[in-house]
């Protein structure tokens, strides 16, 4: 379901509640639902705000995209250096340099648990890296996204103020002292501060993935190097003077 279906069928003078059951919201995220569910409480005009969802829908959309996209570089670049001790490994028995009877050796033996021990590291060091990349972030277009619903159903703003401190500050009581001293419309302030918000996240976000990148090269390097040194050579050593 898209807000745009909902704003269609409501156009079409379908009733809420018939609206509601052909459309299925159960897909929206739970946020998005909220906000419809605060502007029918509000009686918010639902048209003009689930078309404004819709925005925030695709803004949100690809921003996920693009995030999608840039950590798979960091994401392949940690599967790559963490599996190449074991295809060097693997390579090695192929052309005849006898690792596989080298690990067997009590030394080779030590040597691999070594090996296995620093990879297991740099595994889990990456992955919590790449776990708090992708850890939910505080989302400061929602307190925006509340004032506009909140306005165009007419509340006060004192009451306003109020529902927003439960919310992550975008920038909400600016807007409105900005609105209040320049007498400029603020919806159109809402609307152009959530326009470079969204854009300001996606830029942020991708940045973060590539730093994310460099980043991971430190663990991985300092464990894969030594892994790749202790499962290769002492089982050839060991292969060759048997």
């Amino acid at each position: 379901m898209r807000p745009a279906m909902l704003a269609g069928l409501l156009s079409a003078g379908v009733p809420f509640p018939k609206a509601i059951e052909l459309a299925d919201p159960k897909d929206l995220p739970d946020k998005f639902r909220d906000f419809i569910v605060l502007a029918f409480e509000l009686g918010a005009p639902l048209v003009p705000t689930l078309s404004q969802l819709e925005v925030q829908m695709r803004h949100e959309e690809r921003t996920s995209q693009e995030i999608d996209q840039a950590q798979a570089v960091p994401q392949a670049t940690r599967t790559l250096l963490i599996w190449l001790p074991v295809v060097c490994f693997v390579l090695a028995q192929i052309m005849g340099l006898g690792t596989f009877s080298g690990i067997l050796h009590p030394v080779g033996a030590l040597a691999a648990l070594l090996a296995g021990a620093l990879l297991f590291a740099g595994y889990k060091i990456s992955g919590r890296m790449l776990n708090s990349f992708l850890a939910p972030k505080p989302d400061p277009t929602l307190s925006l996204m509340v004032l506009r619903i909140c306005l165009s159903a007419g509340e006060p703003l004192e009451k306003i103020r109020k529902r927003l401190e439960g919310y992550p500050d975008g920038g909400a009581s600016q807007l409105v002292e900005i609105s209040k001293r320049t007498g400029a419309r603020l919806s159109f302030l809402i609307d152009s501060e959530l326009e470079q918000l969204n854009q300001k996240l996606l830029s942020s976000r991708i940045e973060e993935a590539r730093k994310l990148s460099v980043r991971l090269l430190i663990p991985l390097s300092l464990t894969t190097l030594p892994a790749f040194l202790l499962l290769t050579l002492p089982p050839i050593i060991i292969g060759f003077t048997q």
